[in-house]
């Protein structure tokens, strides 16, 4: 096959050795080329506009100035060992566009071309990173990048989408950066740090993540929309969806959560951890809150702590609360200085201050009282504005309302006190029933347990004046001491058991280990068992005639003395407990009864009857259940009576002895 060539004519010439201006006709014999006609060649002056190569007789195409057209050979360039990218001594003088294949592996094996100061290689599919992907590459050697110190750029819509300097600053996201002037800045994201100029080290990871920030410094903004008004503000923290995103000038607040601190603008010094937290907030400073939802409408209170989902989620100004627990003081509008840890603690709290509540729903309803401590599940839940209470315990002044001053340590102590004052219950469900009462204090395990609205009441002791309900101004120390009192007034109990029957009794005094009363205006020393009472000296009666009325000479002597019958006895002890209500093994029986000497009360009263006398020394029961005693101190003043008639009728027989004897010495003369 003889390759021709063609002029632009596209026509062969009519003889293959003829060469005109217009057209020129190259026929080269592939195997047989003579050295003239390579010479004759190589001098010509091809005049024509195109030139076609081909070994098929194709005209060259219009738009080429050279055509080579083959299907099984190549165009092969000069290959040149080039020393640098500036060589210019290789080739002496290279003419712009002059292209080589470099052999120089150190420099870049392939095409190389001269752009008139230095050397350019032509990309091939290897070195060039292509649009559908690239093939073959090798990690550490392969890279998207520059080679000096120059910013890699990337855009989108001939807008900034990526930038990473040597300086610092990273971005990437449409318009990310796109005003960026400052160094160590970070920004991933739609407009991240879109508008920042001059802030440094600020981190924005997110669409719309610090995007009018142009001076603040120090930022971390992670989601969308995270800190999206910031300007000047320095050192914030918004980790989340629209995480402090009105924040404007506030400083070193730090947001987790989306909405977080949504509305802060110019507050300082905020934590917020959860969905929704201080959402509300835009000048309060120096709050924590943890929980979603937590802190959602304060505005501008002050030194709160908050952790919990919904704590003190309405309130708005209050400040230097403390609120642990779910629902926590969530009520709260502008209390000041309360403390309410676990569930439901303060819940319905708006403005009531200094006050703690520690436990869940405990103060649970309190809305504007005081100076009140609640310290238990369900303490002082029903607490409105009751204020300076202390309830330690759960159920503590669980239905208190308004009640005031009142103090309840342990389990349902003062549990349905709703408007008592004064009270002071120490001891499980003691003064459990109170409702109204006031002024009471009860010390021990179900003490003052029935009270519903009686006053000045003291019990110290396990179940001491336990069944009172409406019984005033009585004081029981002892274990059940006055237990069974219901509506009596003004009695002591001292001593275990002391008084322990009797239901409506007043102003009686029992002393000592289960002394019992029997009446009201009754004292009692000591129970059955007792053999001694005494002292260092007598017993005085009031007796000042400046206080006597009625005073009458109407006491007989012999003629009541003279019916008594004295005896001795020992106590059945058994039948007088059994008679006074009283436990057999309560008692602490001396070992043989003690043999006493008196008289019987009943025939002490039938004698003084049959003399007409109202003896004040015999003490008649007052009621079924009372006994019969002697006031053996009475019997002085019958018996004084009693000798003085004897002292006259020794007188009178002085006399009448006298005379017989005067008789009898006339008649001996």
């Amino acid at each position: 096959m003889k390759p021709t060539l063609f002029s632009s004519s596209s026509q062969p010439l009519p003889h293959q050795n003829q060469i005109s201006k217009k057209s020129t006709l190259v026929v080269l014999y592939v195997r047989q080329l003579s050295i003239g006609l390579l010479f004759f060649i190589s001098i010509v002056m091809v005049n024509a506009q195109n030139i076609g190569i081909n070994p098929t007789g194709t005209p060259p195409h219009a738009s080429a100035g050279l055509d080579v057209n083959y299907t099984d050979k190549g165009l092969l360039l000069p290959r040149v060992n080039l020393t640098s990218e500036t060589d210019a001594t290789t080739i002496p003088a290279p003419a712009i566009s002059l292209m080589v294949y470099n052999t120089n592996a150190t420099m870049g094996l392939g095409f190389w071309a001269w752009d008139g100061t230095k050397w350019v290689k032509l990309l091939n599919g290897n070195s060039a990173w292509l649009s559908t992907g690239n093939t073959g590459m090798i990690d550490g050697t392969h890279y998207i990048g520059t080679t000096d110190n120059v910013p890699l750029n990337l855009k989108v819509n001939n807008q900034k989408a990526g930038r990473i300097d040597p300086t610092g600053p990273l971005f990437l996201g449409y318009q990310a950066g796109n005003n960026n002037t400052a160094y160590g800045n970070t920004g991933v994201g739609m407009s991240a740090l879109k508008t920042n100029t001059t802030g440094n080290w600020n981190v924005a990871v997110g669409d719309s993540a610090l995007l009018s920030n142009t001076t603040g410094e120090q930022n971390t903004a992670i989601g969308s929309n995270a800190l999206n008004d910031n300007i000047d503000g320095l050192l914030n923290t918004a980790l989340g969806n629209n995480a402090l995103y009105n924040n404007i000038g506030g400083d070193q607040n730090t947001a987790t959560g989306a909405w977080a601190l949504f509305m802060n603008t110019s507050g300082t010094d905020n934590t917020a951890l959860g969905l929704n937290a201080l959402y509300g907030n835009t000048s309060g400073n120096w709050n924590t809150s943890v929980g979603s939802w937590s802190s959602y409408n304060n505005t501008s209170g002050n030194y709160n702590t908050v952790m919990g989902v919904n704590a003190l989620y309405t309130n708005s100004t209050g400040f230097q609360n403390t609120a642990i627990g779910n629902f926590a003081l969530h009520s709260n509008f502008n209390g000041d200085d309360n403390s309410a840890i676990g569930m439901n603690a303060m819940y319905s709290n708006t403005s009531g201050n200094y006050n703690t509540a520690v436990g869940s729903w405990s103060m649970y309803s309190n809305t504007s009282a005081v100076h009140n401590t609640a310290v238990g599940n369900n303490a002082m839940y029903s607490n409105t504005i009751g204020f300076q209470n202390i309830a330690l315990g759960s159920g503590t002044l669980n239905h208190n309302t308004n009640g005031d001053d009142n103090t309840a340590s342990g389990f349902n102590a003062l549990f349905w006190n709703t408007t008592g004052n004064y009270n002071t219950a120490l001891g499980s469900w003691s003064l459990f029933n109170s409702s109204t009462a006031s002024q009471n204090t009860a010390v021990g395990n179900n003490a003052l347990y029935s009270t519903t609205n009686g006053f000045d009441n003291t019990a110290v002791g396990h179940i001491a004046l336990g069944q009172n309900t409406t019984g005033d101004d009585n004081t029981a120390i002892g274990q059940n001491a006055l237990e069974a009192n219901i509506s009596g007034n003004q009695n002591t109990a001292l001593g275990a058991h002391a008084f322990a029957t009797g239901t409506a009794f007043s102003n009686s005094t029992a002393v000592g280990y289960n002394s019992a009363i029997t009446a009201s205006n009754q004292i009692r020393v000591g129970n059955s068992s007792v053999t001694s009472i005494g002292g260092f000296a007598a017993w005085t009666n009031v007796s000042d005639g400046r206080f006597k009325a009625n005073v009458q000479e109407d006491v007989p002597g012999l003629s009541f003395i003279e019916k008594l019958r004295p005896v001795t006895y020992t106590m059945d002890r058994e039948l007088l407990n059994a008679h006074l209500g009283i436990s057999g093994d309560l008692e602490s029986p001396a070992d043989e009864p003690l043999r006493q000497t008196g008289f019987i009360a009943q025939e002490v009263e039938t004698a003084a009857q049959q003399s007409g006398y109202d003896f004040s020394g015999v003490d008649k029961p007052k009621n079924e259940e009372d006994y019969y005693g002697l006031r053996y101190a009475e019997f002085t003043v019958p018996l004084v009576k009693a000798i003085q008639e004897q002292q006259l009728q020794i007188e009178a027989q002085q006399i009448l002895i006298q005379q017989l004897l005067e008789r009898m010495e006339a008649l001996e003369k």
